[in-house]
């Protein structure tokens, strides 16, 4: 659905969300961004990253000439600007997992900003608990896939037990104020 969303200096304009209340968010996805304000932006099976990224990045940033970036580039590009962003798996990737090895397993790369605690917003946490709880597979109590939480690109990857108890820790915050 489009939506009017807010761009750096603070004015409007109209992008295609997904509705993440409506249970359209999945982690098989072949990704999303994830705005300050919550919002989830889609990257469509058919569409590469780039396209995408750079397409919100220029509206976002109120770029006079539209940027093409690389996908790297728009995704650095964003968690500058405090946006997080997620690499799901698109269906030649999943072709792709079946190699004469015999690795079957999928990744998903969740990317947040660099100093994350402090930066992520309580609509971006609550965003993510609904992607990472879109993870749970119907057949027993485990992950449809693997998601490896990286703060930064080229920063350290961020344990999942202790991901969660920063996400589960804003929520009774959240809770408690209301």
């Amino acid at each position: 659905m489009k939506k009017k969303l807010k761009n750096i200096s603070g004015e409007y304009f109209e992008f295609e969300v997904e509705n993440k209340d409506g249970g359209g968010v999945n982690v098989l996805e072949a990704g999303y961004i994830i705005t300050p304000d919550g919002d989830f932006i889609l990257v469509p099976k058919d569409i590469e990253h780039s396209k995408i990224f750079s397409e919100y990045i220029n509206k976002y940033l109120v770029n006079k000439t539209n940027t093409t970036y690389e996908s790297n580039e728009a995704m650095i590009a964003l968690i500058k600007v405090n946006h997080v962003v997620y690499y799901g798996l698109r269906m030649r990737d999943i072709v792709n997992l079946y190699d004469k090895n015999g690795n079957q397993d999928g990744v998903g790369l969740l990317i947040l900003p660099e100093n994350y605690k402090e930066i992520l917003t309580k609509e971006q946490k609550k965003s993510i608990n609904i992607l990472l709880e879109s993870n749970k597979s119907i057949f027993g109590n485990r992950e449809k896939m693997y998601i490896r939480i990286r703060e930064t690109l080229s920063g350290t990857d961020v344990e999942k037990e202790e991901f969660n108890l920063f996400l589960e820790s804003m929520e009774e915050q959240i809770e408690r104020k209301n």
